[in-house]
């Protein structure tokens, strides 16, 4: 693994890994409940027309970008208008977490690859910055540590690619992602009441 010295800004010690899982999650919660008292109408209308135009294809191809390229429409928003366009449960999580999980594994093989370019070297530094603390204390665990945090998924795809974190290990630890998506969508669905 290559060595990183992370940020003296980049706090990893646990008891602040937590407050900031928990501050996150908190604010997203919040966030959904404020949606849904001050844009209630208008993002069901919106949830609705969505699915109804896209459907599970466009949740899919939204959430891949998302998640291999950080386009700025996070998974968590094609959730939202899945609850808020009443379709089923199972089909968009099942679509949602697969797309994800595919979005992590092509982030990482384009880091791999395109790290050495102008272009995203810049970028992706960044982003190996973001969680070199992490991988310096934790090792390749931090992809694991990280799946909860409130990192975005591609960039910790990018990091772990940076750092050459090996691609079975890999593997088997994006599938975190999909109790991630599970949880978030649990949030949306308490926050929407």
């Amino acid at each position: 693994m290559k060595s990183v010295t992370p940020s003296p800004r980049l706090r990893s010690d646990p008891p602040w890994l937590v407050l900031q899982t928990l501050g996150a999650i908190g604010l997203f919660l919040l966030g959904v409940g404020m949606l849904s008292v001050l844009f209630r109408a208008e993002l069901e209308g919106l949830g609705r027309a969505f699915v109804a135009r896209f459907g599970l294809l466009g949740m899919f191809v939204g959430t891949w970008l998302a998640d291999a390229l950080s386009l700025p429409l996070p998974p968590q928003f094609y959730l939202l208008a899945a609850h808020l366009s009443g379709a089923r449960p199972a089909p968009v999580l099942v679509c949602v977490s697969l797309a994800s999980v595919l979005g992590g594994h092509s982030g990482y093989h384009l880091a791999a690859r395109l790290g050495v370019h102008t272009l995203l070297r810049g970028r992706l530094r960044r982003a190996q910055q973001r969680v070199a603390a992490l991988f310096v204390r934790y090792g390749v665990r931090a992809v694991a540590v990280g799946s909860v945090l409130p990192v975005p998924f591609s960039v910790l795809c990018y990091a772990a690619a940076c750092c050459r974190v090996p691609y079975g290990l890999f593997t088997l630890l994006t599938l975190l992602r999909i109790p991630r998506i599970l949880f978030y969508y649990f949030l949306i669905t308490l926050g929407w009441r």
